[in-house]
């Protein structure tokens, strides 16, 4: 059995010198399968790289087709949920515009029917303080012809104290004398015919039948 790292020595025929030789390696038999191993083995490595790669990419790819379609789908969702909350929203405000309506009506109806009450308060008012008016009126007139009465009373008393020395009545303007039966005289400070006296009696009191 020879040994694979033994070195042959061969002399070709015709060699010019013949201290001339040419020394070759031959190597052995596992040494010369190694390289078609590898090179097989480096095909097959980047065949299967390149179908990881390609895999990878359709992976890859199947992503991103799947991310368009969710991205798509969740347009249309947010799409959707737009329009919802749109409606949504439209008839909350549809709702809140119909009941600020009604409170507006309602305000006015009760505004029109308190102006109302006021007007027929005023009128019960006006009419009481008008007959409240006339009663007092009609008081103070009375009490006016009252007062004037009493000084008209006043005054004849004062005037027949005064101008007529309390025997007789003054007139209604207060500036002559209706004297009293027995008096005369613009005053009535005299007696007249068949009186005498500070009283002015009638004389037939003090004379009898026998004089006057």
């Amino acid at each position: 059995m020879s040994d694979p790292s033994s070195i042959s020595v061969e002399v070709p025929a015709g060699a010019g010198s013949p201290s001339s030789t040419t020394v070759r390696d031959n190597p052995p038999v596992a040494a010369r399968s190694f390289p078609r191993k590898t090179a097989m083995k480096g095909r097959k490595s980047t065949q299967i790289l390149a179908i990881a790669g390609l895999a990878v990419a359709l992976f890859a790819a199947g992503a991103a087709v799947a991310g368009l379609v969710l991205g798509v789908q969740g347009g249309d969702r947010i799409q959707a949920s737009d329009q919802q909350h749109t409606q949504v929203a439209a008839a909350v405000n549809a709702s809140l515009l119909s009941e600020v309506e009604n409170r507006q009506a309602s305000i006015q109806a009760e505004a029109i029917e308190r102006r109302a009450e006021q007007r027929v308060l005023n009128s019960s008012l006006h009419a009481a303080l008008s007959d409240e008016a006339i009663g007092r009126q009609s008081d103070v007139q009375m009490l006016n012809s009252s007062l004037s009465d009493k000084d008209s009373r006043l005054q004849q008393l004062e005037c027949r104290l005064s101008l007529c020395a309390n025997h007789g009545s003054c007139s209604a303007d207060l500036t002559t004398c209706t004297c009293d039966a027995g008096f005369s005289g613009p005053s009535c400070s005299d007696c007249a015919v068949g009186y005498f006296g500070l009283s002015c009696l009638p004389c037939s009191l003090n004379c009898g039948s026998h004089g006057r």
